[in-house]
């Protein structure tokens, strides 16, 4: 079993590390003992841009700061972001901006080991639909592939991998962002993170990991990270890792539940469609969006989309081409896969399908679904509740 979600390229080895002291609390503008907030470089920020942290990911941050007393209107003022964005579940802040928050944090409040304090916080709530997702999987081993396959709607600023290898199961976070003091920082958070979900999913908070492996070096106090792994602890390692025992893959979690978790995969499914490659440029990422509101009005335009993107229609048009792309390919294929994923989900009928795609009728649908598969939409969904019915082996 070997389940990979790209959210990047391959992890970006870590530039040295400047030496200091764990036991020292973090200074202004730091993320933590080794992370000087000064030393990041434009191509450091300029990379950080490129992803992206969902709103509900960011609340586990805001939660944390306002019991620190820093009310989070002020760690969004830091980065020059409306903290209105967080009433939006739909909405996402760049990588950057969530670290220029964290850095803002500890200049106020400095907290050592920011990353595992977060990470160890982690509950589904702050994952949105991907969060009730993992909490409706029925084993462990569904839990792996619906947490592989929609890690990017919480976090794209790297790579998820897990695979089964020998009696092992080894959960791989590929980084991908290159300055040491946010690597760190998210290697620490993300790690954390899973190991705490883990727990709360499966109702043992005694559970711990074979062992764990970071990327930067060994610090002088590592009690923390006993406090919180509570197993094998490894550093300057190629790849931050868990590693536990496959042995209960199959093991019924308590709160499967599969109704839910097929309606709110095809919800991820139409997120993850939505969402795009953080390595897409930003302009092709909106366009992305504003074609799927515009479905609501029926057949999008590129006049319409381009005026959402505050673009003339022939700037619009140049940027497709400078990607080698067409609009109106690009809004077909779009069309397709969201068709695919509303197909899944069983809560909305033909008509609502057709709705939601900006068909204006049902057979201008059926037309077009016809052909981009070569069946009907009734076929396809025929066929998806004949696999599912199907006796596994």
């Amino acid at each position: 079993m070997v389940h990979d979600r790209l959210g990047s390229g391959d992890a970006v080895p870590l530039r040295p590390l400047q030496a200091g002291s764990p036991h020292d609390e973090p200074a202004a503008g730091q993320l933590g003992p080794y992370c000087d907030l000064e030393a990041r470089t434009e191509a450091d920020s300029s990379l950080e841009r490129r992803y992206s942290i969902a709103t509900w990911y960011v609340r586990v941050l805001t939660d944390f700061s306002e019991e620190c007393g820093v009310p989070a209107p002020r760690l969004f003022a830091s980065c020059g972001v409306d903290p209105a964005i967080l009433d939006d579940p739909d909405a996402r802040i760049s990588c950057h901006d969530f670290l220029e928050m964290c850095c803002f944090l500890q200049s106020l409040h400095p907290t050592p080991h920011l990353g595992l304090r977060l990470g160890q916080r982690m509950q589904h709530r702050y994952l949105g639909a991907y969060g009730f997702v993992l909490m409706s999987c029925s084993t462990t081993r569904e839990l792996l592939d619906q947490f592989s396959r929609y890690s990017m709607l919480a976090n794209n600023a790297g790579q998820v991998r897990v695979e089964e290898r020998d009696g092992l199961l080894i959960q791989t976070w590929r980084g991908a962002v290159s300055d040491p003091a946010s690597a760190i920082f998210l290697d620490e958070l993300v790690l954390a993170s899973w190991t705490s979900m883990g727990r709360r999913i499966s109702g043992r908070p005694d559970i711990a990991p074979l062992s764990v492996s970071f990327r930067h070096s060994r610090p002088e106090d590592i009690g923390p990270y006993y406090q919180l792994f509570r197993c094998e602890l490894k550093f300057s390692a190629a790849e931050a890792t868990i590693i536990s025992s496959a042995r209960d893959l199959d093991a019924r979690l308590p709160q499967g539940d599969p109704r839910v978790r097929e309606i709110l995969s095809a919800l991820c499914e139409r997120l993850l469609k939505q969402l795009g490659s953080p390595l897409e440029p930003e302009w092709l990422t909106a366009c992305r969006r504003a074609i799927v509101e515009a479905f609501r009005n029926g057949e999008p335009d590129i006049a319409r989309v381009a005026a959402a993107l505050e673009l003339s229609p022939a700037t619009l048009r140049q940027r497709f081409k400078d990607q080698s792309l067409r609009f109106r390919t690009f809004n077909d294929e779009l069309r397709h896969e969201l068709a695919l994923s509303y197909l899944a989900d069983p809560q909305f009928s033909l008509v609502d399908v057709a709705y939601l795609l900006g068909f204006s009728e049902q057979s201008a649908f059926q037309r077009a679904f016809k052909r981009w598969t070569g069946i009907t939409p009734g076929e396809h969904r025929r066929n998806l509740s004949s696999s599912k019915s199907a006796p596994k082996r």
